[in-house]
């Protein structure tokens, strides 16, 4: 295991070293069929850049993160911790082998419906039908069965721009189309629509979702590693499309999930879409959730409020730290 390294420096001083928390979601060997839908990064990019970053940044487990934010630790270098999206197979087949490799424990994030349903979360079954038949046709497909959708489901000029952040590794057209679908489309309408697509395109989404998502049997394994299992939401929609009740209806199953299937226990929670305002936080805390990771793209400070830690995606993180010397350097 690699060795913590701490430091004697009083909490506060302008030399308090920082975290970075680093973002991942498909990691995988193969791309798709037609090199479209799921964005991986192969388990030897993932090992390029540990290696990277351990040269440059302590890594640290949770434990040692919360224990930071506490106060009862300190470090002599900025840190780095890893954390892992969506509850993946390619998670315990590829990340966390990986991460083993170098002593390093991550936080693996899981939304509450897969582990009690065979079911597809409506983001992947998109990737999966995009992988299957191209992105062209899935919008072609998509734009016949909304062609009666009124005119106020039309993105506005504010809503692409948006669009084009939350799917940075998209083109214009394609970001709109997703924000369209997990954000204006009501949840039901959205999940039976891609429902019968995946049933015509794919076959039963139940026969596909085992292969995709981590199970009991794979969440314990990875936590006896020494891993830590985190919440990602229940139904793994967007906090900003559900009524405070469901959303903290939501927010209240992803905690009873993990704790029947795990125990009881402290554990993070990272909240679906990256959508979090302060209310949705405070329901977070008190649902029984101990930090919050936002997909804001900064250094996570000490002093930053545990339940909106700020994260780096993978596919950010060289120009993120670019940015962060060049600034450090004015």
């Amino acid at each position: 295991m690699l060795e913590t390294r701490q430091s004697t420096t009083p909490s506060g001083t302008s030399s308090q070293p920082r975290c970075l928390v680093v973002m991942y979601h498909y990691i995988r060997h193969a791309r798709t069929p037609s090199g479209e839908g799921i964005h991986a990064i192969t388990p030897d990019e993932l090992r390029a850049q540990l290696e990277k970053l351990i040269t440059r940044y302590t890594p640290i487990t949770w434990p040692d993160f919360v224990s930071w934010k506490a106060g009862r630790t300190q470090f002599s270098t900025d840190m780095a911790l890893f954390t892992f999206d969506d509850g993946l197979k390619d998670h315990l087949r590829f990340a966390a082998p990986v991460l083993e490799e170098y002593g390093i424990q991550g936080i693996f994030f899981v939304p509450g419906i897969v582990l009690v349903e065979p079911t597809m979360l409506t983001a992947h079954a998109v990737h999966a039908l995009v992988g299957k038949i191209g992105m062209k046709a899935f919008q072609q497909r998509l734009r016949e069965r909304l062609v009666d959708l009124p005119r106020s489901m039309d993105l506005d000029e504010s809503e692409r721009r948006i669009a084009t952040q939350i799917y940075h590794y998209e083109d214009i057209e394609t970001a709109s189309m997703k924000y369209l679908l997990n954000f204006k489309l009501s949840p039901g309408f959205r999940r039976e629509l891609i429902e019968m697509m995946m049933q015509e395109e794919i076959g039963p989404s139940a026969d596909l979702a085992r292969e995709f998502y981590l199970n009991w049997e794979d969440l314990i394994r990875l936590q006896a590693r020494g891993h830590t299992i985190g919440g990602h939401g229940f139904s793994h929609d967007p906090y900003s499309q559900l009524s405070h009740g469901d959303r903290d209806r939501d927010l209240r199953q992803s905690a009873d999930v993990l704790e029947e299937g795990l125990g009881p226990g402290s554990r993070p929670f990272s909240y679906p879409f990256g959508q979090v305002d302060d209310e949705t936080a405070d329901v977070c805390r008190r649902a029984g959730f101990h930090h919050g990771f936002t997909t804001r793209r900064e250094w996570a400070a000490a002093n930053a409020p545990d339940m909106l830690i700020p994260r780096v995606d993978t596919i950010h993180v060289d120009a993120f730290l670019e940015e962060s010397t060049s600034c450090s350097r004015r």
